[in-house]
């Protein structure tokens, strides 16, 4: 069960995360960005009346969803992937909850397939021009 302190850690390491490592070239994919995507999934979200643990998957996946722009531009979801499963695993998340927050992040490739409504979600708010 992700808690609300565990989602309020990580908006401030995903913040801190941006301040230090993301380029300042990166206008479309900064901190603005990513917080746009994660308000637009989790609005979308309850607009389709998902429950709180789902809400919570979307947000976390919103989150990291970019943050593997520090290591590679190219190929970035695979590290942004990597970069939550980490930061999860640490913040005591379970192993199914840090797959589907890893899953969620890789339907944001640009040819990816997504499969279920939350892989959904995200593509649209990630695709989203809010």
């Amino acid at each position: 069960m992700i808690t609300e302190a565990q989602l309020e850690r990580t908006r401030l390491y995903v913040r801190r995360w941006f301040a230090r490592f993301i380029p300042p070239s990166l206008h479309f994919h900064d901190l603005e960005h990513t917080l746009t995507v994660t308000r637009t999934a989790k609005a979308l979200g309850r607009a389709m009346e998902l429950g709180p643990q789902e809400l919570a998957l979307l947000e976390l996946a919103a989150l990291f969803h970019d943050t593997g722009y520090a290591v590679a531009y190219v190929g970035h979801e695979d590290h942004s992937a990597q970069l939550a499963a980490n930061y999860l695993k640490k913040q005591g998340l379970s192993g199914m909850e840090i797959r589907r927050v890893r899953k969620l992040i890789l339907a944001t490739r640009l040819k990816a397939e997504p499969r279920g409504v939350l892989e959904e979600v995200l593509r649209d708010a990630d695709s989203s021009k809010a």
